[in-house]
């Protein structure tokens, strides 16, 4: 699962509590401005898109998702 956060649009505390506890290590977690990982979750790593262009930001996904780049169809 990938969960993406920003400073402009956070959730609460509980919610991140509640999807960290559905979803365990499987989810991801990418920061789409300058803003760090809520506290809930600030254990897990956590990419940033911040700074990278369109290349840049599909690459990454690409490297967490490596199914994709061999499977277009996934």
């Amino acid at each position: 699962m990938l969960a993406l956060f920003s400073a402009e649009h956070p959730a609460t505390e509980s919610d991140w509590q509640r999807l960290l506890a559905a979803t365990g290590d499987r989810l991801v977690l990418l920061c789409v401005d300058a803003a760090g990982p809520p506290r809930a979750l600030r254990g897990m790593p956590c990419r940033s898109l911040h700074d990278l262009d369109a290349e840049g930001v599909r690459e990454l996904l690409l490297d967490l998702f490596p199914e994709v780049r061999r499977n277009p169809q996934v």
